[in-house]
């Protein structure tokens, strides 16, 4: 498991979203109680609510933490660009000593590479096995009451 850049947001969310999925498994008997009341429209409205709020449950955390994130890096990445640029400067004033002129590249390559850290880390929690498990926690309820709309119509 990738466990680089946000992705611990990802996997913390996913697991929430499966956890509100699993309640669907009491769609069935919510079915079968609106069968006998008549309010199968109502129970119907709230599933799409219910899966609406399952799908939520995922995107509201990741989305919120990616902002921040992404804020925090491009500060971060400003201040190393400028960083980049002031020992640049300093590595094109004359100076008569070589090893101060080694230490600033030194300088130069350490802050380069600190941008091209911080650059490459991936801000989105999205990975194939958080989005199959996202894509079946949705689909588990939306199958249930299409398999229920089966079941009624046949019985």
């Amino acid at each position: 498991m990738d466990w680089g850049g946000l992705s611990i947001v990802g996997s913390i969310a996913i697991r929430t979203t499966l956890l509100f999925s699993s309640a669907s498994l009491f769609l069935p008997l919510l079915f079968y109680f609106a069968d006998s009341g008549g309010t199968t429209a109502v129970i119907f409205g709230i599933t799409g609510i219910y899966i609406l709020t399952i799908f939520l449950s995922f995107l509201y955390p990741t989305v919120i933490v990616n902002r921040r994130a992404q804020r925090y890096r491009d500060s971060v990445l400003e201040d190393l660009r400028q960083q980049y640029a002031t020992v640049e400067q300093q590595i094109h004033t004359p100076d008569k000593n070589e090893i101060s002129e080694l230490n600033k590249r030194l300088e130069l390559q350490r802050v380069q590479r600190n941008f091209e850290n911080y650059n490459s880390v991936s801000l989105y929690p999205l990975q194939l096995s958080i989005l199959t498990r996202l894509a079946g926690s949705i689909l588990l309820p939306i199958l249930i009451t299409i398999f229920q709309i089966y079941l009624s119509d046949m019985l």
